[in-house]
C-alpha cells in the first residue's frame, strides 16, 4: 500500500506519504530484519538526494540559482518519539499522542499508526524531509517446528496413512503462506523487542505476551483443508476432502501427538 496523507482531494503537493509492506521473516531474527529495512530506507534517502541534485543541475541550465542543500533524515519510530520529546518537550509530545488516541474513532490500526507517526513528525520540522521506519499491527511471528522429533514422526505417520488409506500424496511445506494463530505459540524462543519498540500502538491497544510466565513454546503443525483463491470472489473449498478425509487425518494426528 502506498498513498499520501491528504484528508481530502486537492491539487496541493502532499507533504507526507506512507508505504506499507507485508514482510515474511522466514529464518531471520527481528533484529536482522529491522537492520535490513533500516538500511533500505537509508539507501532510498541517498537515491532521493541524488535525484534532486540531478534535477537541480537540469534547471540550472536555464536559470542560475543557488540550490538549497537537502539531506533526508532517516530514523526509527523510537528515535522519532525521543526527538519529538526533545524538540517540543515530553508534556507536549504526550499531549499530542493523548489527543490522537482520544479522537481515534473507527480508524484502523494501519491508518492510526501512520497518523501517530505523522503527528510526531510535525513536531520535528527541522529534521524534514525525513523517512520514519515503524511497524503496524497485526504482527505474526515466524514459527517452525520442522526439526521437532514429535512433529517429524506425526508428519510421517499422517503421510503414510493418507497414502495407504486414501491414495493421497502429501506435500510438506515448512512455511504456511497465510495467517495462523499458531504464530503465537513460540514467542518464548524469539526476541521481538526491536519491533515492539518501534510500533506506535504497542501497549496502547495492541499487545503481545512477554516474559517466561506469559509466553508459550509449543511445537506446531498445520494440517488444513484444500481450497483455492482465498479472499477472492472465486474462493472455494474442496468439500469431499475438507469434510470427509480431513477429519480422519486430524484424528490420527491428534492421537499421535497426545500418545
Amino acid at each position: 500500500m502506498q498513498k499520501d496523507l491528504k484528508k481530502a482531494y486537492s491539487v496541493q503537493t502532499p507533504h507526507a506519504a506512507v508505504s506499507m509492506f507485508n514482510v515474511l521473516m522466514m529464518k531471520r531474527s527481528a533484529a536482522e530484519l529491522h537492520s535490513m529495512l533500516l538500511d533500505t530506507a537509508k539507501k532510498a534517502a541517498i537515491n532521493i538526494k541524488i535525484n534532486i541534485e540531478h534535477k537541480t543541475r537540469d534547471y540550472q541550465r536555464f536559470d542560475a540559482f543557488t540550490p538549497i542543500e537537502r539531506n533526508i533524515s532517516v530514523m526509527t519510530f523510537e528515535e522519532l518519539w525521543n526527538r519529538a520529546k526533545e524538540k517540543a518537550g515530553k508534556a507536549e509530545a504526550e499531549r499530542i499522542l493523548n489527543f490522537a488516541f482520544a479522537n481515534r474513532g473507527e480508524t484502523g490500526d494501519r491508518d492510526f499508526s501512520t497518523l501517530i507517526v505523522s503527528e510526531l513528525a510535525s513536531l520535528c520540522k527541522e529534521d524534514a524531509p525525513m523517512i520514519v521506519l515503524f511497524y503496524s499491527p497485526p504482527f505474526y511471528p515466524a514459527v517452525s517446528s520442522k526439526d521437532e522429533p514429535l512433529i517429524r514422526k506425526t508428519v510421517s505417520d499422517v503421510t503414510r496413512y493418507a497414502g495407504s488409506r486414501y491414495g493421497l500424496e502429501f506435500e510438506e511445506i515448512h512455511y504456511f503462506p497465510g495467517l495462523s494463530d499458531l504464530s503465537y505459540l513460540q514467542l518464548q524462543k524469539q526476541s521481538v523487542d526491536v519491533f515492539t519498540a518501534n510500533m506506535p500502538l504497542f501497549d496502547k491497544g495492541y499487545y503481545l505476551p512477554s516474559g517466561a510466565e506469559n509466553t508459550l513454546y509449543v511445537p506446531v503443525i498445520n494440517i488444513g483443508p484444500v481450497g483455492k483463491d482465498p479472499h477472492k470472489w472465486t474462493e472455494r473449498l474442496h468439500v469431499p476432502f475438507s469434510f470427509g478425509t480431513l477429519p480422519d487425518l486430524l484424528q490420527l494426528a491428534i492421537r499421535r501427538l497426545l500418545a
